[in-house]
């Protein structure tokens, strides 16, 4: 019988794809954005990756290695200007009212119409109202709207 070992991921790459860090979203969708628009081909991008000092080597000395590990950075397949788009789209999302507060809104608005119609259909029967004088008439609409108004600011 063989066990088999259990083996940790490694999460010490650079490039992480569920980083919450909005540039690397940025080039992970101006990357996606590439591909779903046949601007560039997946064999493509993976060969751009490969260069001559790909392949790490260990004999060589501390100071030499430092120097690539700072110097040696990976060329991104994308450009600034793509990654820019994305962080405005991302940025427009997140100008989106959400679906409940938007829902909540107009749920808000069509009740103040309902109110306003309602308003507007007993203000209507009392002018119409010809057994009362004028200005008692203007006097019930009066109050009318001020209940009104109260009833706006409850809500």
């Amino acid at each position: 019988e063989e066990a088999f070992e259990e083996v940790s991921a490694d999460d010490s790459s650079e490039f992480s794809y569920d980083s919450d860090d909005s540039t690397s979203k940025a080039e992970v969708m101006a990357m996606g954005h590439q591909l779903l628009k046949k601007k560039r081909r997946k064999e493509d991008m993976i060969d751009d990756m490969y260069h001559r000092y790909t392949f790490n080597d260990t004999d060589l000395p501390v100071w030499f290695a430092e120097d690539e590990r700072k110097n040696n950075q990976r060329q991104k397949p994308v450009t600034k200007e793509e990654v820019q788009q994305m962080k405005a789209m991302f940025k427009e999302i997140n100008a989106r009212p959400i679906g409940r507060i938007a829902q909540a809104k107009a749920r808000k608005q069509r009740r103040t119409l309902r109110r306003a119609e309602k308003m507007r259909m007993k203000a209507n029967t009392i002018a119409d109202d010809e057994d009362v004088s004028e200005k008692a008439k203007s006097a019930a609409i009066a109050s009318l709207y001020k209940q009104a108004e109260r009833a706006g600011k409850r809500a």
